[in-house]
């Protein structure tokens, strides 16, 4: 599996009977402005029934062009790898990545890790609600939150959720969690206002944007 800088958003796949990185030079002299990268390559059983069975298995992607046989096809090297894998399976006896793919599925199976634990944590704050989190009107004006002591997990649970959807980076998302853990910041759970403490504060909090009344479990 090859990649052209000369052509971006296309991937060659094709077999050979040659070594990868031979392939990948012989076809850099015949004429491409730029070099053949090697992404990715296997070593399997059959590959002449293979490589046809793998552009099939591709064929919405391919590159069309003034060929109607092409070995490029428009897809992500993880879709065209996860494709090549999918369909030689058992017949692979080795497989090669590069550097940078190996990097592209590290970052992709640490989005996938954040994902379910995303999930995890709401599945944890629906169990908790349901297990004694509910609103009293008797005790408090309408609108407001009340939450017991029991409950500061469920609140810490709810903010992690508030700050996954709206910041981005990964190491502002670990200080502003260990923040909420502090009581030094809060998001407003209606509006995601953000509100920033000088000490540990519990309590009740009137958002200054909604004006929703929420408490915050003590640490």
């Amino acid at each position: 599996m090859l990649t052209n800088s000369a052509m971006p958003g296309l991937v060659k796949i094709g077999k050979s009977g040659r070594g990868p990185l031979e392939r990948a030079s012989q076809l850099t002299g015949t004429g491409h402005p730029e070099a053949f990268d090697l992404q990715f390559d296997v070593l399997v059983v059959g590959y002449h029934e293979l490589e046809t069975a793998v552009h099939g298995e591709l064929d919405t992607s391919r590159y069309r062009g003034r060929g109607k046989g092409s070995e490029f096809f428009s897809c992500s090297l993880v879709s065209a790898v996860e494709a090549i894998r999918r369909v030689c399976a058992s017949k692979i006896l080795m497989e090669n990545v590069s550097t940078a793919l190996a990097l592209k599925f590290e970052e992709l199976a640490r989005i996938q890790e954040e994902r379910a634990e995303l999930l995890r944590l709401r599945e944890e704050v629906e169990e908790l609600r349901r297990a004694g989190v509910a609103q009293s009107s008797d005790s408090v004006t309408k609108g407001e939150l009340v939450r017991s002591q029991e409950s500061r997990q469920s609140w810490i649970a709810e903010q992690c959720i508030i700050v996954e959807k709206i910041h981005a980076s990964r190491q502002y998302k670990e200080a502003t969690i260990q923040e909420i853990k502090d009581n030094k910041k809060a998001y407003c759970p209606n509006c995601h206002q953000i509100h920033h403490f000088v000490d540990a504060n519990s309590g009740r909090v009137a958002c200054r944007n909604c004006g929703l009344v929420f408490v915050m479990p003590s640490p």
